[in-house]
């Protein structure tokens, strides 16, 4: 059912309400690092912005894939990192580094709410954690200044993306695979999908969906190793405007959500995990007082040299894998849109 037009007016203007005191209460507490504090862009540029916390292990893979894709800049919001990710960052020259110490567990969809309203408002930006990279249809070939071009031209302002948790083909404790220098990119390769479940995305949230067969994932391989049960869908590319809502780091409303969907490749098993799983655990810092860490530990304990791959682990190729595969949506339209610029 609709939302009659008042009502709706008055929904946004009380999210608009909160999201200037959040906005302003977060501003308080942020403070400049290092990098560029302001950026010229066109319509068709995008950035990414992210949250960052004692990420060395990933952060210059992350910075160079999504430079190397085309984005325009990239801006980080540390959040009391104890390692080298402040030093390794700054040393990028598209990169900006702010600071601010406001308790994830409690602000961690406050703060990524700011960070797009702040650096990209009514401008596209990828909204991302420094372990997901992002992928989209048919970017082996297709820049990502055509890719978002098409966004705009049917004026969509959000994008629903599929994660994919990676693994590699051995134990995920005590490999080989270098953190700092991008080598997990290619040593956790794998994937599945016969352990994800689709369902629709969810009603009440009053967004126009261009494509009926968009659907929101859950599970994966966690669930089938760890019996949980984590969402793996999130419209975290998106074009900020007063209309659209952040409701939290999956879900938007009163969005004009696009007739593709993209990916993000998870990179969360590298070798570390047990010792992440087991500061997680401590800190108490995730969802639920980190209550599917707790799962990851018991399960690390009761299995030696856990192994994620499977007989059902399919190897990752490329985007049109993923669109063979049904893990992305692509419309008539889009297929259309990027053939004609193939020729």
């Amino acid at each position: 059912m609709l939302i009659h037009p008042l009502r709706q007016s008055a929904i946004q203007l009380k999210r608009l309400i909160k999201s200037s005191l959040e906005y302003r209460h977060i501003d308080r507490y942020t403070t400049h690092i290092a990098g560029y504090q302001n950026l010229e862009r066109t319509a068709n540029d995008c950035i990414v912005v992210a949250l960052m916390r004692n990420a060395e292990a990933y952060i210059q893979a992350f910075i160079e894939h999504h430079l190397s894709l085309g984005f325009r800049h990239i801006f980080l919001l540390d959040n009391g990192s104890e390692d080298a990710s402040i030093d390794l960052a700054r040393g990028y020259g598209k990169v900006t580094i702010y600071e601010c110490l406001l308790p994830y567990q409690h602000y961690k969809d406050e703060l990524k709410r700011y960070l797009a309203r702040r650096f990209s408002y009514q401008r596209w930006c990828l909204i991302a954690d420094v372990d997901e990279f992002f992928r989209y249809p048919g970017d082996e070939t297709l820049s990502l200044g055509q890719f978002i071009s098409y966004l705009n031209r049917y004026d969509y302002d959000a994008v629903l993306l599929q994660m994919l948790d990676m693994y590699p083909a051995g134990p995920i404790e005590g490999g080989n695979q270098q953190r700092r220098d991008g080598d997990f990119l290619t040593d956790h390769c794998w994937f599945e999908i016969d352990s994800i479940q689709r369902r629709q995305i969810p009603a009440g949230l009053e967004n126009h969906l261009s494509n009926p067969d968009l659907r929101i994932y859950f599970g994966g391989v966690r669930a089938r190793v760890f019996q949980t049960e984590p969402y793996l869908s999130k419209f975290c590319l998106i074009r900020p405007n007063a209309r659209l809502y952040q409701v939290n780091h999956h879900l938007v409303s009163f969005a004009k959500v696009a007739d593709i969907s993209a990916a993000l490749l998870h990179y969360k098993f590298l070798n570390d995990f047990p010792r992440v799983v087991a500061k997680a655990v401590a800190e108490k810092q995730y969802f639920q007082g980190s209550a599917e860490y707790q799962r990851y530990q018991d399960v690390l304990r009761e299995t030696e040299q856990l192994t994620l791959r499977s007989p059902y682990s399919i190897q990752f190729e490329t985007t049109q894998q993923l669109v063979d595969l049904g893990v992305l949506a692509v419309s008539d339209r889009y297929q259309s849109y990027y053939d004609i610029l193939q020729v």
